[in-house]
């Protein structure tokens, strides 16, 4: 699971290690208590257009904080597009998740260094 808190403390941000999904919960101020305010899914967001879209409506929706991504390498999220994009508004904090890495284990015999 990848957890994300807001700068102000008042939003947690979480995916699972191979969701397509993100959740959205909201910090109670009084007890602390977590309550899930939103489902994001980015398999409602295909094309880099309609991902452009959906970061439009995200500021109308959140217009006086910081909103924080979490994206994968899906080519709508990297497209030089997007990247122009996000570069004009900076209110948004964008973390990528790393693609795949393959590790290959060598074993060490006598005589390979």
């Amino acid at each position: 699971m990848n957890v994300k808190l807001s700068p102000d403390g008042q939003r947690l941000y979480a995916t699972g290690t191979l969701s397509v999904a993100l959740a959205v919960f909201e910090r109670n101020p009084d007890n602390g208590a977590l309550s899930q305010v939103q489902t994001l899914y980015a398999a409602e967001i295909p094309a880099k257009e309609d991902f452009i879209a959906f970061l439009e409506h995200l500021l109308t929706v959140y217009v006086e904080v910081p909103i924080i991504l979490i994206v994968d390498n899906y080519s709508s999220h990297t497209a030089y597009l997007v990247r122009d994009w996000l570069a004009l508004h900076p209110s948004y904090s964008v973390t990528t998740c790393p693609s795949i890495v393959r590790i290959s284990i060598r074993s060490r015999t006598s005589g390979c260094g």
